[in-house]
């Protein structure tokens, strides 16, 4: 999912610290999208994700380990 949700993260991270740049602002979504490809490679796209990866395994791992716990207490009637 990061493969396909990366690049999308990084245009909406450019464009929501645009104002804290000199840059010349971006026009819209898909003028950052394209701006990146022509000035910075479709790499750039990619930009963090080794670290996101790193992140979401870790949260999803916590998240599936708990919910079964949690659902079966829940189920059960029991206090958490």
């Amino acid at each position: 999912a990061g493969i396909v949700t990366n690049p999308v993260d990084v245009v909406k991270t450019r464009m929501m610290t645009q104002g804290a740049s000199n840059a010349v602002p971006y026009t819209s979504a898909l003028n950052c999208a394209f701006t990146i490809l022509k000035k910075e490679g479709p790499q750039k796209f990619y930009a963090g994700f080794k670290q996101r990866s790193i992140y979401m395994c870790g949260l999803w791992g916590i998240t599936f380990a708990l919910n079964g716990h949690f659902n079966k207490k829940i189920t059960d009637g029991q206090k958490l």
